[in-house]
């Protein structure tokens, strides 16, 4: 309880409103969103313009259109007081079980992962919604449960359940990336909060388990990808499970460290898979 009460001393002054530093994050996020947005306009050109009768700015443009409203409901969303989101914790969680359990029942399959939801004019991930759900719901009950920060790891059996179970469903949807990021950011919160280093290792290993276990079950796309990641492409698996990782590899090292200049990257003309989204790292 000390460790975490000493943390949010230690963050209450740096994060006022009028402190520099909120200043600083505010104009950093601006110009990443900025230059996000230009680089996904130049990654997705090629494919943008196939796709849309010639049209290479449509998808660039969306991103842009995306860009400008997330921005927007960021400003909204910023003045609400912590005590709507501990209010409405439940009810956040709630919608974003819904929308993960469409996912399961209606929801789009691509690679193999069902993670898309498909609504005609929209396609989201619901898995990104509930990632944000998970985080005020386990930061607000562990706000109200500062008492249990020092029990034993029985008394966290429950809470753990109740964060485990949206997870849990992001997992049988075939997003394994997703779940894993979702289980280090419940252990992240649990460490910060200040639990006992050694539960927090005990709860990271039962963690990596269930990830094993996940990767096993998950279906032979995965198993596939994972074994060649292991063992090294063979020349069957190319230009199937492979054909993204190899051309992202051959996008970096044609550039190498510096590129070939903006807007000059050969793999995006259709070589390279998703390279406006999961590999523009490789693009830009």
């Amino acid at each position: 309880m000390t460790s975490l009460r000493s943390h949010r001393l230690q963050l209450r002054n740096p994060f006022e409103a009028d402190s520099p530093i909120v200043t600083m994050l505010i104009a950093v996020t601006a110009l990443l969103s900025l230059f996000g947005v230009f680089m996904v306009l130049s990654a997705s050109s090629v494919t943008s313009g196939l796709s849309n009768g010639g049209n290479f700015f449509a998808d660039g443009f969306m991103q842009a259109a995306s860009a400008v409203f997330g921005g927007a409901l960021c400003l909204i969303i910023a003045r609400w007081p912590v005590s709507m989101w501990s209010k409405n914790r439940n009810l956040f969680v709630g919608i974003g079980f819904v929308l993960q359990l469409a996912v399961l029942t209606v929801g789009t399959e691509y690679g193999g992962n069902r993670n898309w939801l498909d609504i005609g004019f929209l396609s989201f991930q619901p898995s990104e919604f509930l990632k944000l759900a998970v985080i005020v719901w386990f930061a607000s009950w562990i706000h109200d449960n500062e008492f249990m920060l020092d029990e034993p790891l029985q008394r966290w059996i429950q809470p753990l359940v109740w964060v485990g179970i949206p997870i849990g469903m992001v997992g049988l949807g075939g997003d394994l990336g997703t779940t894993v990021i979702m289980g280090l950011i419940v252990l992240g919160m649990l460490a910060f909060a200040g639990l006992p280093s050694r539960t927090i290792w005990t709860l990271a290993a039962l963690a990596g388990l269930a990830a094993f276990a996940l990767l096993n079950v998950g279906g032979s796309n995965r198993g596939a990808r994972f074994d060649a990641w292991i063992q090294g492409c063979t020349p069957e698996q190319y230009e199937t499970v492979c054909w993204q990782t190899m051309h992202g590899l051959w996008a970096l090292s044609s550039g190498g460290l510096f590129g070939l200049g903006p807007g000059s990257s050969r793999a995006k003309w259709s070589w390279l898979p998703h390279a406006d989204s999961d590999y523009i790292f490789a693009i830009v």
